[in-house]
């Protein structure tokens, strides 16, 4: 039985810096076979390099060309609207303290501020939308707009977050909606049906979801969801109303 050595080190994609564990041991040839389908299969342009030594070999993990940069939504532009208005999943740009702030006024009845190590925990641990204005910069107006994309993490101190959504779920079939809010100066706009736009498309690219779930306090904010995410009121309880639907992956 053969000693497969996997080598690991930090690789760079086309989008982003990785830094991969080191040195993962496997100890059998079906295990490198497995692994070298594996990584064929997600790297069409170029395939990791075999390196043989007698009768052990090396495989070299090559960079992961499907990683990419936390996906990112420009808000049409309305008419004398100056500053840039849009929604990103890059948890680095959210602001603890802007949303424990909002968490504790009187607009948001459905939840309450926790310790900051608390809500770090729960947008670790969940899938997030930051809602945000890019205050205006003439350094930035030659830009094009996939740049301007890509350079979003070096301009965050120009963003000002306005709002945020985050899904509760396992990453694959079952998603919670939670924590959805604009700023109320920000409200009347569009953005919020703008952020739960973006939301509804990420869950429509989800293969194995099985259920996604939501709750409301409001019937008429039910209404609301029922027209944009194609869910159906599923039931009442106490004072919340229950909305959801299914997905590819259910099978009830």
């Amino acid at each position: 039985m053969n000693t497969i050595i996997i080598l690991t080190d930090t690789i760079e994609s086309e989008h982003q810096t990785k830094q991969i564990p080191p040195r993962t041991l496997i100890s059998t040839n079906t295990a490198f076979d497995k692994y070298k389908r594996l990584l064929s299969s997600r790297q069409k342009e170029k395939q990791p390099d075999i390196i043989r030594q007698g009768p052990q070999e090396a495989l070299l993990i090559m960079p992961d060309i499907t990683a990419t940069t936390p996906k990112t939504w420009v808000c049409p532009t309305r008419h004398g609207e100056t500053n840039e208005l849009l929604v990103s999943m890059d948890k680095s740009l959210l602001s603890i303290a802007m949303m424990n702030e909002e968490f504790e006024k009187d607009y948001i009845y459905w939840a309450k501020s926790m310790p900051r190590e608390a809500l770090q925990t729960a947008i670790d641990s969940s899938l997030c939308f930051g809602l945000f204005e890019r205050i205006h910069d003439p350094t930035t107006d030659c830009m094009d707009h996939e740049a301007s994309k890509i350079a979003l993490q070096e301009q965050s101190s120009l963003l000002k977050q306005i709002g945020f959504a985050r899904l509760v779920t396992d990453n694959v079939t079952f998603f919670y909606l939670s924590d959805v809010f604009v700023m109320p100066e920000y409200q009347g706009k569009g953005l919020g049906s703008f952020l739960v736009q973006c939301i509804k498309e990420v869950l429509d690219g989800m293969k194995h979801l099985r259920r996604f779930i939501l709750m409301t306090g409001d019937k008429n904010t039910g209404k609301y969801y029922e027209r944009l995410m194609d869910v159906k009121m599923l039931g009442e309880i106490g004072n919340a109303y229950i909305l959801g639907r299914k997905g590819p992956g259910s099978c009830v």
